[in-house]
């Protein structure tokens, strides 16, 4: 990995602190609202905060605003990485207005962070790589059997000093994954399967010469979820494809299988999925590494 030799000012490690504290700030704020609204009964209601969200989370995206955690094996450009490679994200998807039963405007957020887990030295090690903030607004509305979501969101990476200090790296990589997109992606359900696919294009892409940010972005996808004979729990499988020019629309797929675990309105579930991923690494600096990995965790959508 290459990395050009400029330091960033103290003004700007400052900002940066204070970007990460005000967005933590806001984001716990949100989250814990959102995971006490979870346990409510109600229908869904026309005003602020309502229950149901129009267009639920794409469960099988790894950058989806949703709380998750995986322990996998990783290989990295044909490469067998040693110890464990472990996705974590901490994030939720919240209903702020609803103007009907079809239309609603939603906010979400996450923090997207990936853990190297290793033996050496007789030492277990445990060292954050990465750690990618997300925060999103999107306009959701249904007719019929489809539904559509209409979001900007900006993201930002930053490497984690544990990597940083492990690797001795006392030099800062220019960011590409520091950005905003919009994206329009449509959704069709029937009988228990639901198919979406959609297109976003980058509306600040470039940061400085040489570091530029290709704009178009694709995603296509499927997911099958059927009531197991207990109604509060569901067999559930998926594929997830992100297809960016800035990888040179070499799909990143991920696919998964698993068992929902529902709270009685069905809204909310917690998830206990087995995955596979293939394609470039789809967080932060990483992203220009083809990676494959295999691994368990689970899934909470608050």
């Amino acid at each position: 990995m290459n990395h050009p030799t400029f330091q960033k000012s103290r003004l700007l490690l400052l900002k940066d602190y204070f970007r990460k504290v005000v967005f933590v700030f806001f984001f716990v704020l949100f989250y814990f609202y959102s995971y006490l609204t979870s346990f409510a009964q109600e229908k869904n209601t026309i005003g602020f905060f309502p229950n149901k969200v129009l267009f639920k989370p794409l469960l099988f995206d790894p950058i989806e605003s949703q709380s998750y955690g995986y322990f996998t094996r990783k290989r990295t450009e044909r490469h067998s990485d040693s110890g464990l490679y472990a996705p974590f994200s901490f994030g939720f998807n919240k209903p702020i207005y609803q103007w009907s039963e079809t239309k609603q405007l939603n906010m979400d957020a996450s923090v997207f962070t990936q853990f190297d887990m290793f033996g050496e030295n007789g030492k277990f090690h445990r060292y954050m790589r990465n750690a990618d903030y997300k925060i999103s607004l999107s306009y959701n509305w249904q007719k019929n059997k489809w539904q559509f979501r209409l979001r900007g969101f900006h993201i930002s990476s930053h490497l984690g000093d544990d990597y940083l200090l492990h690797n001795g790296l006392e030099v800062f990589k220019n960011n590409p994954v520091n950005y905003e997109q919009i994206d329009l992606i449509a959704a069709y359900k029937k009988e228990g399967w639901r198919y979406y696919g959609g297109i976003g294009y980058g509306i600040r892409p470039t940061f400085r010469v040489g570091d530029e940010r290709r704009r178009l972005a694709f995603q296509l996808g499927a997911m099958y979820e059927t009531p197991l004979k207990n109604n509060n729990k569901s067999f559930v499988l998926g594929i997830d494809n992100r297809i960016l020019a800035q990888n040179n629309f070499y799909p990143g797929t991920k696919i998964g299988a698993g068992i929902g675990f529902h709270l009685p309105n069905y809204e909310k579930a917690f998830y206990l999925l087995l995955e596979v991923y293939n394609g470039h690494t789809p967080y932060g600096k990483f992203e220009a590494q083809r990676c494959q990995w295999i691994g368990l965790g689970f899934n909470f959508q608050p």
